[in-house]
């Protein structure tokens, strides 16, 4: 049995008290980000972004797990699609990926598209651990006197 999670603060620490064998997997970096996408746009066959635009999309993707960057590749496809006029209906939309591609161009607005819309999972508990925390002052904490 196996379980996965991005980070551990999403499992309950009971779950983590039970499993036998941890191991932590770090965000990857820009130079598995790239991998990573590239890999998941030949699966989709989706073509990847040109080479310029790829390196500044791939260094504005910090924080991003794998999925994401999978959900990203995904996201920016459906954009395209939908930009063509292209809207499945509610029996296709579980098999988008089907769709066809033939000719599909994903531009670099479709891409920086997906990017505004799949958020990395990796900066959520930084997000919102400030979002909680953020407004706590020195003094708002006892026993310091």
């Amino acid at each position: 049995v196996a379980l996965v999670a991005h980070s551990a603060p999403q499992l309950h620490w009971r779950v983590l008290d039970e499993c036998s064998l941890n191991i932590a997997m770090p965000l990857p970096d820009s130079a598995q980000r790239k991998v990573i996408l590239r890999r998941h746009a030949k699966t989709r066959l989706v073509p990847p972004p040109p080479s310029p635009f790829e390196e500044t999309l791939v260094r504005q993707m910090h924080g991003y797990a794998a999925a994401d960057v999978c959900a990203l590749v995904d996201e920016a496809r459906m954009i395209s699609i939908a930009s063509r006029g292209y809207q499945p209906t509610a029996s296709v939309q579980g098999s988008a990926h089907l769709i066809e591609t033939q000719g599909q161009r994903i531009t670099d607005e479709h891409w920086l598209s997906a990017l505004r819309a799949v958020r990395p999972s990796g900066l959520l508990d930084l997000a919102v651990e400030k979002e909680l925390y953020g407004q706590t002052r020195w003094a708002d904490v006892g026993g310091l006197d």
